[in-house]
């Protein structure tokens, strides 16, 4: 299939020694990437090469770039974040024009990300922000009493500690009330706007309920629905959603604090930090 493809490029005279690294790109990311990582990664893999590379590096023929150019480009980059992405990328680029000989050296061997710059910067301590208790239960009091669409997945997540997209990607199927369980195998995507795989091997996992949380459920289940519908509808915004209410409130919430609070709360109450997931 690989040579299949090749051949297809070469007739059209796209892929040569002396493309555009736009052009080497757009066959890379296309005939590769796109294979073999999930469409949210994929999309990432976009957004980083058009923001930085397409209008600027990306104009230069690839037999003609030099690690002197590669190493000014990364040099220049003002978000240290964007150095290391780019240089992971440009490096999967060069290397595979390497090994298809359509340039005679690597020229990213010999690129280095440059060293941050720490030193005249005060040292901050990241402290992840946590919904305090009457906050957390006056926040709860608000959203019911304002009828809010999110309020049912607001203190789901309180009592879950689920990721935003895993609790909009929750489906009836993986509900047991009876043993009071949830099930997570999915969540979903804010990029590809579709169900997609857990964060990771560790997100695939079963969540006993507490009770706040299951009574969200029994709120929910005496209302119509299939196995394969989602237990919380019309909340696809609820970043926007979240936005609003804590300006509204004036309590500082998001989505990511609600799943950080419930942590704490099981850190206090002497939950083993390692099963906290």
């Amino acid at each position: 299939k690989r040579k299949q493809l090749k051949e297809q490029f070469k007739n059209v005279d796209v892929v040569s020694r002396t493309m555009k690294l736009n052009t080497w790109f757009d066959y890379w990311v296309n005939t590769f990437k796109a294979q073999s990582v999930k469409q949210s990664t994929y999309l990432k893999y976009l957004e980083n090469f058009d923001r930085y590379v397409r209008n600027d590096l990306g104009q230069e023929r690839v037999n003609q770039i030099t690690a002197s150019k590669l190493q000014t480009f990364i040099n220049n980059l003002n978000s240290y974040s964007a150095k290391k992405k780019l240089i992971q990328i440009l490096r999967d680029l060069f290397d595979l024009l390497h090994k298809e000989n359509y340039v005679l050296k690597n020229p990213m061997t010999m690129v280095v990300l440059p060293k941050k710059e720490l030193d005249d910067k005060p040292i901050e301590v990241k402290q992840e922000k946590i919904l305090g208790y009457q906050n957390e239960i006056l926040l709860l009091e608000k959203l019911k009493k304002a009828k809010a669409t999110c309020y049912q997945v607001v203190k789901f997540i309180l009592y879950t500690g689920l990721r935003r997209g895993e609790a909009i990607g929750l489906m009836w199927k993986n509900v047991d009330l009876i043993n009071g369980t949830i099930y997570v195998n999915q969540q979903w995507s804010k990029e590809t706007k579709r169900i997609t795989s857990p964060k990771s091997k560790a997100g695939y996992r079963t969540i006993p309920l507490l009770g706040p949380a299951k009574d969200v459920l029994t709120e929910l289940v005496s209302l119509p629905h299939q196995d394969n519908d989602f237990v919380f509808k019309g909340i696809n915004r609820l970043t926007n959603m979240l936005v609003y209410y804590s300006d509204r409130f004036n309590i500082e919430v998001n989505a990511h604090m609600l799943r950080h609070t419930f942590a704490s709360r099981c850190y206090a109450a002497g939950v083993d930090p390692l099963k906290i997931r």
